[in-house]
């Protein structure tokens, strides 16, 4: 028998894996929309910060919330986007414990019971599916609107008496509104929470829930209309028209967007999807019943599905382009809401409901299952996504010599990138601000390190071949490196042009094989490097390496090893 003990341990464990993974796995390079948020710097430098910009449409979203919180972390870490992450582990943290005391109360239950029940649900909520939203800065929207949501609903739970408890739900409710679209919920679930409790009181206890409710439509009636005052459609959503044009499409991607947090593969997520859909409509039906013939009230878990289901709805009326697009994975931060609400009202209703200890324990055994299948998925792509976003950041720092084909990886628009970046490097932030070896006046060392320049835009090199590009062509090239005694990745790597020009290069990268088994210890010695035909000009010049070892103190200058025709 697990003792309360060894319960504390199970729930603590997917919460610390989870953070040890951010930690290794995490990189510190925006990209995509969060690269934007060097505008959000470069205004505040420049007194330019105004109420205007704040409130400004993106995409879907008004991201108040997030661009401030985004501001002042990074003031304090020079926009170090993995404290950012720490920060989206800890909002996500704070929301499992407001689930925890909401649902101890529920299954009025405390002690090793309501530890272990909670099980499922805590490694659901720390599941490692959602990674593209936990190892980038901009899934702050996502958490932040999480925290503040489900604070909202908890404090309309406990708003019957209290006056106060209604006013910090209201502005909880508006902090969930201004950081991601999705929070904007939180005001008609809110509204059928209070009414559904006016239907369930008497006397004054009615008459209070009957005033709040007024006063929480009025609230939320004028936080839409600011909202959506000026807004405009995003040009990259599906219109709405779509799921009556395609249903059969829409209803694909509705369901297989609920069972995705359950399973990271097509078959898997449809089957989970139709079950997910079935325990939904079934819980649905009984507490409707239970509310209108018992005046009981749904358990808070009944809200996160429908918090949930809302969300998956209006993911699909704007995203339902393709099937198989339900399937991404930052979708499941907030679809993992639906299972979780099902298992809780089964927990909760257990004695409502026939075999309800049997129910509660299948549902809560595919939670399980469901973290395991998307933690085990996630866990498998780890090398793959890191090196991507790795060299996606060495591609922001050398952004002055990259051709708008690399660019383009950063940001839809490739000289918004650039600008981006000058942006980021004018005031050192984020890639800017770590540290970079400086290769001159170092002394050459007393034994060359080893290394290998394996590829040149994808090929293997050729003695005696010139390379010939265009002021638009990139140049890649790909190698690696180890100090002399080869048991250490070297510490930098530059592109010598002519003996003349040094541009930066990228170490820490998988290393190619060519098939051969390596060691753990050698697997991220590659190094890379990537710049535009325009950074020379035009003539032919000689390419060589200037490799630093681990201890920085010399730097080995390589024989010409390539040769480049700029026409």
């Amino acid at each position: 028998m697990i003792t309360k003990t060894g319960i504390r341990v199970l729930l603590i464990a997917p919460a610390a894996l989870l953070l040890a993974f951010i930690v290794v796995y995490g990189v510190n390079g925006p990209v995509w929309d969060h690269l934007a948020s060097a505008e959000i710097f470069d205004r505040w430098y420049t007194h330019r910060l105004t109420f205007d910009f704040l409130f400004s449409q993106n995409m879907e979203h008004r991201k108040v919330v997030p661009r401030l919180v985004v501001l002042a972390l990074g003031l304090a870490t020079r926009f170090n986007n993995k404290a950012e992450m720490v920060l989206q582990w800890a909002l996500l943290g704070a929301t499992v414990a407001v689930m925890f005391r909401a649902f101890r109360e529920d299954v009025a239950a405390s002690g090793a019971f309501a530890l272990a029940a909670f099980l499922p649900i805590a490694w659901m909520m720390f599941s490692l599916r959602p990674y593209e939203v936990l190892l980038v800065g901009d899934g702050l929207l996502t958490y932040l609107s999480m925290a503040f949501l489900v604070g909202a609903l908890y404090l309309l739970t406990r708003a019957g008496k209290r006056w106060t408890t209604l006013s910090a739900a209201a502005a909880a409710g508006i902090l969930a509104s201004y950081s991601q679209s999705n929070g904007l919920l939180v005001w008609p679930i809110g509204s059928i929470m209070v009414a559904a409790e006016s239907h369930v009181r008497t006397g004054a206890l009615r008459r209070r829930a009957r005033v709040q409710l007024a006063i929480w439509t009025l609230v939320g009636v004028a936080v839409l209309a600011a909202y959506f005052h000026g807004y405009v459609n995003p040009p990259n959503h599906v219109s709405p028209r779509t799921v009556i044009e395609r249903p059969v499409v829409a209803a694909q991607f509705f369901t297989m967007l609920g069972g995705g947090s359950l399973a990271p593969e097509r078959s898997s997520a449809m089957v989970m999807g139709v079950v997910l859909v079935g325990l939904e409509a079934l819980f649905a039906v009984a507490l409707w019943r239970w509310w209108a013939r018992d005046r009981e009230l749904p358990p808070f878990g009944a809200w996160l599905t429908l918090t949930a289901v809302a969300t998956d709805v209006m993911i699909t009326a704007n995203r339902a382009t393709s099937v198989t697009g339900s399937l991404t994975p930052r979708y499941a931060a907030y679809s993992c809401l639906a299972p979780i609400g099902v298992y809780w009202c089964a927990v909760a209703r257990r004695d409502r409901i026939r075999a309800g200890g049997t129910l509660s324990a299948v549902v809560g055994t595919l939670l399980v299952v469901g973290y395991l299948a998307g933690s085990i998925d996630t866990w498998k792509l780890r090398d793959r996504w890191y090196a991507d976003k790795w060299w996606r950041a060495y591609e922001l720092y050398a952004a002055r010599y990259q051709p708008v084909s690399s660019l383009s990886h950063l940001y839809p628009n490739a000289e918004q990138a650039r600008a981006y970046a000058e942006s980021l490097e004018r005031y050192r932030l984020n890639v800017f601000a770590e540290p970079h070896v400086d290769p001159r006046g170092l002394p050459p060392p007393s034994n060359p390190p080893r290394f290998e320049l394996q590829l040149v835009n994808g090929l293997p090199p050729r003695p005696g071949e010139t390379l010939v590009v265009t002021a638009t062509d990139l140049v890649t090239l790909r190698g690696w490196a180890l100090d002399a005694d080869g048991r250490r990745a070297v510490s930098a790597v530059f592109v010598d042009v002519d003996d003349a020009v040094e541009l930066p290069g990228c170490v820490g990268l998988e290393r190619d094989s060519n098939g051969e088994s390596l060691p753990r210890s050698l697997k991220w010695t590659g190094f890379g490097a990537s710049f535009g035909g325009f950074v020379v000009p035009p003539g032919r010049h000689s390419i060589a390496l200037r490799i630093v070892p681990s201890d920085r103190r010399s730097v080995f200058v390589t024989r010409p090893l390539l040769t480049i025709e700029r026409n």
